[in-house]
């Protein structure tokens, strides 16, 4: 009867090994495919050809001038990629029950259409990582509990695309050379302070709004985003967005350093889940 029991015993700790040994390769694997698409953007991303003369831009609308002026310096290589660190607060609950989790995150930004995510979130013992990721038609939202049990794993669909390609449009404002007239943007003032920037896609246009101070940093970012982040759990386009706080200059770009963004941004209902503080950028 014993030996019974230590062998039932023992084979369940094998398999309860094997199954966390298959689950936690699934995961490295995972993690592995984000450092492959985050070394392909790179490798395919073209290198600066020229820097930033403020007469360039003499012929746009005056909050484009505005905006350039302030965020980029005379003199400054013209780069869409940039490589970001960043830590904050990600919240995966809901604006009544919001389940912070501390957050550490590495990304890449090939604005405004491509970027690879990857982050690391606690919360007292529960550890969450994964990755987001945008290129091309190629994309996923990845992330496992403790290295072993999978929270999100959502691949590649139209609602997935129309989605996620707002994200580096949105985040462009890191790379602010992405949104010169030349990358195909169109620039037209929505108020005295604010702007529509209409970011072309692989996915369809972005029109991304920015509020800015006199001085010309940003205030406000924001759009209409495809989500089914709501009630009825029903895809649709709804506000998406949120306010800057700090800004701070990485190689010649003064940027937003300190920002909250969330869905129903702008409604009674906004939900700021991301905070972030952004402490280096390298462009490339």
């Amino acid at each position: 009867m014993m030996l019974t029991i230590a062998l039932t015993i023992g084979a369940a700790v094998a398999l309860a090994a094997v199954t966390s040994g298959f689950l936690h390769w699934k995961y490295r694997r995972g993690m592995a495919e984000a450092d492959t698409a985050w070394n392909n953007l790179i490798e395919h991303a073209p290198a600066p050809t020229r820097t930033f003369d403020p007469r360039s831009i003499e012929a746009m609308p005056e909050i484009a001038r505005r905006y350039f002026g302030h965020a980029i310096a005379p003199g400054t290589p013209l780069s869409s990629l940039a490589e970001i660190e960043m830590s904050g607060t990600f919240s995966l609950g809901t604006r009544a029950e919001p389940m912070s989790f501390a957050m550490t995150a590495r990304q890449l930004l090939a604005a405004p259409h491509a970027f690879v995510w990857i982050a690391s979130m606690h919360s007292g013992p529960a550890w969450i990582s994964g990755s987001d990721v945008l290129a091309g038609d190629v994309g996923w939202t990845r992330f496992w509990l403790g290295g072993l049990l999978p929270v999100a794993n959502d691949g590649v669909s139209e609602d997935f695309l129309r989605s996620a390609v707002a994200r580096p449009a949105l985040e462009a404002i890191w790379a602010p050379a992405s949104l010169l007239p030349e990358r195909g943007v169109r620039w037209t003032a929505a108020g005295p302070d604010a702007a529509d920037v209409v970011i072309p896609t692989a996915h369809g246009e972005v029109t991304i709004t920015l509020v800015l101070e006199k001085s010309g940093k940003v205030r406000q970012v924001s759009t209409l985003r495809w989500t089914n982040a709501n009630s009825r759990k029903v895809f649709a386009y709804q506000p998406f967005g949120g306010t800057v706080a700090a800004e701070t200059t990485f190689g010649g770009y003064t940027v937003p350093s300190t920002l909250s963004i969330g869905n129903m941004f702008g409604t009674g209902e906004y939900f700021p889940f991301f905070e972030a503080r952004v402490s280096a950028i390298k462009y490339r």
